[in-house]
């Protein structure tokens, strides 16, 4: 039986949970059935209906009290704890029926995506089980409006697609909070000039990085026809834009949205949207 889901991902306080909350609400609307599985162990409060929480299996506080570890050292324990014992989460799993759209709320511990493997192997284990998933990656935009900022979520960014090695969205969120002269800014990246970028790059960092700089713009954004960064724009609390960013996220997996499947499998490019 194949499946259909998503991984939110991102840092801490990027709007994943709010995203999840809100995109469960839109479904309940459109009469569309979703199921949120919170994978974030430490997570306490939610604004949004669970149907499967790691909480009831492991959690950070449990594994502090018990161990004695930080909450960075807890959370990666919790997240290789539940790897070990996957069968829970596959068991969590099976009570969904079949064209059911699941939606992971993941924890925002940016290592668990950039150098530690055990969410690259908890998407292999999913994958097993028959789910066609895309990630959307979070990136709270009050912090991209710099330049160097910019490129380092950037290529934090891509360093997760690599990781986990799915369909992979990048979402700029809270772009409500933004102010306009940041916005402008922001929009800026939208039709990139990279000489200009570099040029401005190199008044930001160390004249020693200057050859960095000199790559890494034109690798992200000299050819419009395959880009690793691209931008169309939309809002998380606005109906219309979010539901850009769900078809983005289910026609990447081919996810039907009427009674007619879909045969082809639709893939997306590195992409960014602003939330």
């Amino acid at each position: 039986m194949v499946r259909f889901g998503q991984l939110v991902i991102g840092p801490a306080g990027s709007g994943k949970s709010t995203y999840c909350s809100q995109l469960q609400k839109y479904c309940e609307d459109v009469n569309r059935t979703i199921h949120v599985v919170n994978l974030d162990p430490a997570a306490e409060n939610f604004d949004y209906k669970l149907s499967v929480d790691l909480n009831e299996l492991i959690s950070v506080d449990d594994v502090a009290e018990e161990m004695d570890y930080g909450p960075n050292g807890g959370l990666v324990f919790c997240m290789e704890y539940l790897l070990d014992n996957f069968e829970w989460l596959e068991e969590q799993l099976q009570d969904f029926v079949d064209g059911d759209y699941i939606c992971f709320d993941c924890p925002g511990q940016i290592e668990l995506y950039t150098h530690f493997n055990v969410m690259s192997k908890i998407v292999e284990m999913l994958q097993r089980l028959d789910f066609r998933l895309c990630a959307l990656y979070f990136v709270d935009s009050q912090f991209m409006a710099d330049t160097a900022k910019f490129f380092g979520g950037c290529t934090t960014a891509l360093s997760a697609m690599v990781q986990l090695q799915v369909t992979h969205i990048n979402v700029l969120s809270k772009m409500d909070l933004v102010r306009a002269v940041d916005r402008r800014r922001i929009d800026s990246f939208t039709h990139p000039d990279y000489d200009s970028l570099t040029a401005e790059l190199n008044t930001q960092v160390d004249k020693k990085f200057s050859g960095l700089n000199q790559v890494q713009c034109p690798g992200f954004f000299s050819r419009p026809q395959n880009f690793l960064i691209n931008h169309p724009t939309t809002f998380l609390l606005c109906p219309r834009h979010l539901l850009h960013c769900w078809k983005s996220t289910t026609w990447s997996a081919s996810y039907p949205w009427t009674t007619t499947k879909r045969t082809q499998l639709r893939t997306c490019c590195f992409r960014l949207i602003l939330l």
